[in-house]
């Protein structure tokens, strides 16, 4: 299990400040992550909701706490690892639980709604979120993704996530999906 904790503030960049404000944020000592070596990386999520979507409600609407269900993965095709993930928020503080699955977990909860057996605390929570709630697989949203940290404070990430787009989806991998893009070529 990995837990992540972040003061989280989410900007819109215009084409034309992205250069800028990513340049600036270089030269000030910071470097691009592991992952964001070469090029940005892709990152797709499948979010949970209710039938009447209270998640992206409460989301949309600023509200001071709530909580979000995701399966996440870095590839546009099915493969290992997906990231189950419950991320909680109280104004701007998050705390993401999170843990690394094989895909035939997922397979298997999907057809299921149950993981294979396991002691896994974000596993666990998250099926029974899932049924208490009475979530269901709703949307997808995928972007490219650049990271960007420092070695002198461990806490401080900055990402510009760009190509924003989101289909319903009741599945991480749908076959055809029809894509929403979103805030143009901004980040």
């Amino acid at each position: 299990m990995r837990v992540t904790q972040r003061y989280e503030h989410k900007y819109r960049l215009d084409t034309t400040k992205i250069y800028q404000v990513r340049n600036q944020i270089l030269a000030s000592g910071l470097e691009r992550d592991y992952y964001s070596q070469e090029q940005p990386y892709f990152v797709r999520s499948l979010y949970f909701d209710t039938d009447n979507y209270h998640s992206f409600l409460e989301n949309r609407g600023g509200f001071f706490s709530r909580v979000k269900l995701r399966i996440r993965s870095y590839s546009p095709t099915p493969a290992d690892p997906l990231s189950v993930e419950i991320k909680t928020k109280i104004g701007n503080q998050s705390l993401k639980y999170s843990t690394f699955i094989a895909y035939g977990w997922y397979d298997t909860f999907m057809e299921t709604k149950h993981f294979p057996v396991n002691d896994n605390p974000v596993l666990i929570e998250f099926e029974r979120l899932v049924h208490l709630l009475a979530l269901k697989p709703k949307v997808i949203i995928e972007y490219e993704r650049e990271g960007l940290r420092t070695g002198r404070a461990a806490n401080l990430r900055i990402t510009i996530d760009r190509e924003i787009r989101s289909a319903a989806a009741d599945e991480l991998f749908p076959e055809a999906p029809s894509f929403r893009t979103h805030y143009g070529k901004g980040a």
